[in-house]
């Protein structure tokens, strides 16, 4: 796997550069299975997209595909025209659907955030090149929101996936 991946992967859904997030009126969300649950569905997913590789390349394969799963214990979610999201304790995010953001995380070099909403999903998709990461959060009704999340490579066949549900929460 590529470096430049990993780094992209790290950022995950942590802050970059937007116009001011508004998270007045926001929902808060918690995650509605426990730390347990969480770790074997990312766990199960790992073990899927290693299968993907050659035997000799999987002991190399399995830590970088680890170090891609970090999941957000609590969102603060509040859409309008634009998404504007907290995961834990990162800094608010906000974006417009269609819009494409470049950034710099100072380490690993540039990438692209593009949002993108279909009917009730949001999508933020993280790339550098033919690599990344995609986060999906899916209202599925008032007491219930879905997150998935999508690690895509030319290294993977197909993209390694796992949803966690969360709730609303205090």
């Amino acid at each position: 796997m590529r470096w430049t991946l990993m780094a992209l992967l790290l950022v995950g859904t942590q802050g970059v550069a937007s116009p001011a997030p508004d998270l007045s009126g926001a929902t808060s969300w918690v995650r509605a299975q426990s730390g347990a649950e969480v770790e074997a569905i990312k766990a199960a997913a790992v073990d899927k997209a290693v299968k993907q590789f050659s035997w000799a390349i999987r002991p190399f394969a399995r830590p970088q595909l680890e170090g891609t799963t970090g999941t957000c214990s609590t969102y603060r979610i509040h859409h309008d025209a634009d998404f504007h999201w907290q995961c834990d304790s990162h800094p608010p995010n906000r974006r417009t659907p269609g819009t494409q953001t470049p950034f710099s995380d100072g380490e690993a070099g540039e990438f692209t955030l593009i949002m993108s909403r279909s009917g009730d999903s949001w999508t933020a998709d993280y790339s550098k090149g033919d690599s990344g990461k995609r986060v999906t959060w899916t209202f599925v009704n008032a007491s219930r929101l879905a997150v998935t999340q999508e690690v895509y490579s030319p290294q993977l066949t197909t993209p390694m996936r796992w949803t966690v549900l969360f709730k609303p929460g205090p």
